[in-house]
């Protein structure tokens, strides 16, 4: 009987010790949920969140820049607690999003979208800032130069590029010739046409411009 109740005993005491090494290896027990939603249709990236006590009160409130459908309603949402208390649409994607404290001393949201930073205070529209123009590439601009002249074709304009892109060129290429080189074949062509009249730039990524301005003292 003992030796039964014993037995028993240690085969409790090893359920609970596989459950616990089960919890500590899948992560469970190490949080807490304090709210799921299921349905809550957000698309958003670890650089698009944010904690933030807006209004100086002690309430931190949860501010996401969301993706929506990747193509359109691009919002930037302020939680209070579970609730979405404001939303702003966005012009573009959210590459980051992150709140400062102004001058002022005021909270304040800034949001890298495109090659703009968007700032906003008390949840409005306040400031753009713009991304300076860096130096472009002059062999990689008298390529699309002689593309525009129709002195070369799509094909030879690929191959040109081509050959500067594995000479580990500097300046590097542009975000607009390194997705032509992306490009399939029949694509090159009404992809020229589009491009080809549009003066050639090349600017800073978003997300570090706005670390830069944040943090800069």
């Amino acid at each position: 009987m003992a030796d039964s109740v014993t037995e028993r005993s240690e085969s409790k005491e090893k359920v609970k010790r596989d459950r616990r090494q089960s919890s500590e290896v899948s992560g469970e027990g190490a949080w807490i949920n304090a709210h799921h939603d299921p349905v809550a249709s957000l698309y958003t990236f670890t650089s698009c969140i944010d904690l933030k006590d807006l209004d100086g009160d002690g309430d931190h409130k949860l501010l996401i820049g969301d993706l929506a459908s990747g193509q359109h309603d691009m919002k930037l949402k302020i939680f209070k607690g579970t609730q979405v208390s404001h939303e702003i649409p966005l012009l573009d994607l959210p590459t980051g999003v992150i709140a400062f404290m102004m001058d002022t001393n005021e909270p304040a949201i800034a949001v890298a979208s495109n090659t703009y930073v968007y700032i906003y205070k008390t949840v409005r529209p306040y400031f753009k800032f713009t991304l300076p123009l860096l130096e472009i590439n002059s062999q990689e601009n008298q390529l699309w130069e002689q593309a525009k002249e129709d002195e070369i074709d799509p094909t030879q304009l690929r191959d040109g590029l081509e050959a500067l892109s594995s000479s580990c060129c500097n300046p590097p290429l542009t975000e607009r010739s390194l997705t032509f080189l992306q490009l399939d074949a029949e694509d090159l062509f009404p992809f020229t046409s589009i491009f080809k009249p549009i003066p050639l730039k090349r600017q800073v990524h978003s997300l570090n411009k706005l670390c830069f301005i944040i943090y800069a003292p």
